[in-house]
C-alpha cells in the first residue's frame, strides 16, 4: 500500500535519496515532485509530518496559519 504526497523538491529528492524502500519517484510525474510513500515501511511519526508538509503546501494560508497557532498553543 501506497499514498502519494506533494513535498517540496529538496524534501522529495531527500527522501527519496536517504530512504528508496520507503519513498520513490511517481513514473511520469517527476516534474512534479510527487511522491509514493510505502505505508508499511514508513514510521507513523514521520508520516504525519509528512502529511502535515503536503497539506501546507495546497492549503489556504488563512488554514495554515490558524492550524499552527492550534498546533503551538497561540
Amino acid at each position: 500500500m501506497r499514498a502519494v504526497l506533494r513535498l517540496p523538491r529538496e524534501e522529495h529528492e531527500a527522501l527519496i535519496a536517504a530512504e528508496p524502500e520507503t519513498f520513490a519517484e511517481i513514473p511520469g510525474w517527476e516534474r512534479l515532485h510527487r511522491t509514493f510513500v510505502g505505508l508499511r515501511t514508513v514510521d507513523a511519526g514521520e508520516l504525519k509530518e509528512l502529511v502535515a508538509e503536503s497539506w501546507r503546501g495546497v492549503a489556504p494560508k488563512r488554514l495554515v496559519t490558524a492550524y499552527e497557532a492550534e498546533a503551538t498553543g497561540r
